[in-house]
Formats: structure tokens, C-alpha cells, sequence
């Protein structure tokens, strides 16, 4: 005997009780035939969450799982990543979100990172031992952005440019240029806009460390004009760091037609960008002491797609 016709014998009672016709008996024989068929073996899954469903339709039949804590009124646990541009936001959210397993990784411009960043796992591993790991799915990061006026700086770093050009940048620029004092180097900018059609002679290093440039017009009156050699320029790398004093080396050529290109070349940007960095690893480790900053790359998440 089949185990369909065992569980058929064995509800003949429960059958035979249904006082209707004969469509009402036969769909109660099918429901009786499709529980016995549709026994499912035992899901063993400790500790499964009440939002994921797990069935076997038929014996035999491949686990199917259904995920619904899109359902939920809310997340069933925390994960994402957040992303903050200055260390003050950075170590409040940390400071709400942080949990025992929470690590830091600090990507550092030395090492060639061109985004520096420090990153927070909340659910990285919990003990030496990685002992409590968790998905490593869940976390916040600092990104620095350039300050606008340093980009300015950068972009001209190096280039040549023609006395009017070179006269509108350090007009649009003057906040950032501490030594020598603006009064004077707008003086000379000034006589660079207005001279147009002039011709130039080699510039004369002058005992003061400034460039004398002599031009001479179209009608033959002829002066003089004096540029230093260096600027101390003074302006933030990132938003939110402090400002760092960078020295830029003024240079000089005359072109084949008299005229004046000026090339500005900023001296060891770099260390400039780390100083301004460790102040702001500073500040973190500062408002963070128990939460040593690890310098690397944050490990990858484990939950793919998550």
C-alpha cells in the first residue's frame, strides 16, 4: 500500500464525515492527498530570522528562500555607508553609530592615495581573533575635498601665462598671498595690465630677491618693473583642514616677440597636503583615543551585492 492510499484509509472517517455532494468529497480527498505529498522535511536553520521565509514545496525539491524585510516598518539591521568631508562630522557619526566591532583604516596621501580618506567598519570583527565577525557592510567615510582656492593654485602650477593672465589670477588670488604684502605686488600687477604693447628686456635679479624687468613702449618711453622671485601663499588643501603656508617660485620668459610669460611653480605641495592631513588624523584619533586608526584599506564587504 502506498503511503497516498495509507493517509487516504486513515482519514476514511474524516472523509466520510463531509454530509455533501460528490464535489465537495473529491476536493477534500485532493486536500488530503496534497498534505501527505507536501510533507516538508524539517528546515534546520538556528537562529533564522522571522522576516525570511524557508520552504522545500516537495520533497526533493530545492530550498527556496524569500527575504522580506522590504516589508518590514524597518531595516532589520543597520548597513550602507555614509559619507562626510570634514573630521567634526566624521567623529559625530562615529560616536552614534560605532559598535564593539567597529575599526578604522586611514588611507594616507604618503602611501599615493589621491583622495585621502579615512574609513569606519562598524561591523568588521570583534577580538584579535576575528572573533564576533560581522558583514563589514556597514560604515562611514571621510573624503576630503579640495579647497577651491588650493585647486587654483594647482592648476596653474607651472604654466605659462601672459602678463594679462598672470595679472588676473593673483588680482582674483590676493587673500591667499601673505609675503611680500599685497600692496605692492598689486602695484606691479597693475603696470603688467596696462602695458600691453610693449617690448621686454631680461629680467635683473635684483639684492632684494625681486625681478627687475625693463620694457620699453612704441614710442620709446621706457620704466621698469619689479616682481619677487617667491610668494608665500596661504590657503587650506581640503575642505575643512586648517591652512598651510606654501611657497610658489616665480619664473620668467621673454618670448621671441618681447613679450612676458610668467610661470608660478609651487615648491613641495606634498608635504604641504600631509601636514594638513595629520592634522586632520589628528583630530580624529584625538575624539576617538579607544579606536586605534589602522593605515590601509578597509577590507572589503563579505555579503556580495549588499
Amino acid at each position: 500500500m502506498s503511503s497516498t492510499d495509507h493517509i487516504l484509509e486513515n482519514s476514511a472517517a474524516e472523509v466520510g464525515d463531509v454530509h455533501s455532494g460528490p464535489g465537495e468529497l473529491l476536493r477534500e480527498t485532493e486536500r488530503l492527498v496534497r498534505d501527505a505529498v507536501s510533507e516538508r522535511p524539517d528546515v534546520s536553520w538556528p537562529d533564522r530570522p522571522d522576516h525570511v521565509l524557508a520552504q522545500v514545496l516537495r520533497p526533493g525539491d530545492e530550498l527556496r528562500i524569500k527575504d522580506l524585510e522590504q516589508y518590514l516598518d524597518e531595516p532589520a539591521r543597520p548597513r550602507g555607508e555614509y559619507q562626510v568631508f570634514d573630521a567634526p562630522s566624521f567623529v559625530t557619526l562615529v560616536q552614534r553609530l560605532r559598535e564593539p566591532q567597529t575599526t578604522l583604516w586611514a588611507h594616507q596621501p604618503a602611501t599615493g592615495a589621491t583622495s585621502p580618506s579615512i574609513t569606519a567598519v562598524f561591523n568588521d570583527a570583534d577580538g584579535p581573533d576575528g572573533v564576533g565577525i560581522g558583514w563589514r557592510d556597514h560604515r562611514a567615510k571621510l573624503v576630503v575635498k579640495v579647497d577651491p582656492d588650493w585647486a587654483a593654485w594647482a592648476a596653474i602650477d607651472g604654466k605659462a601665462l601672459g602678463q594679462v593672465a598672470f595679472a588676473e589670477f593673483v588680482n582674483d588670488h590676493l587673500h591667499n598671498i601673505v609675503d611680500p604684502p599685497a600692496a605692492g605686488l598689486v602695484g606691479a600687477i597693475t603696470t603688467f595690465n596696462v602695458k600691453r604693447n610693449v617690448t621686454f628686456s631680461q629680467a635683473v635679479n635684483l639684492e632684494s630677491g625681486a625681478q627687475e624687468f625693463t620694457w620699453l613702449e612704441r614710442d620709446e618711453a621706457a620704466g621698469k618693473v619689479k616682481l619677487p622671485t617667491e610668494l608665500t601663499v596661504r590657503t587650506r588643501p581640503y575642505f575643512g583642514s586648517d591652512p598651510v603656508d606654501l611657497q610658489v617660485a616665480l619664473r620668467h620668459r621673454v618670448t621671441k616677440e618681447g613679450g612676458l610669460s610668467l610661470i608660478a611653480v609651487r615648491i613641495r605641495p606634498d608635504i604641504a597636503e600631509e601636514q594638513a592631513w595629520s592634522v586632520v588624523t589628528g583630530r580624529v584619533s584625538e575624539e576617538l583615543p579607544d579606536l586605534p586608526m589602522l593605515q590601509g584599506s578597509a577590507p572589503a564587504s563579505l555579503r556580495a551585492g549588499s
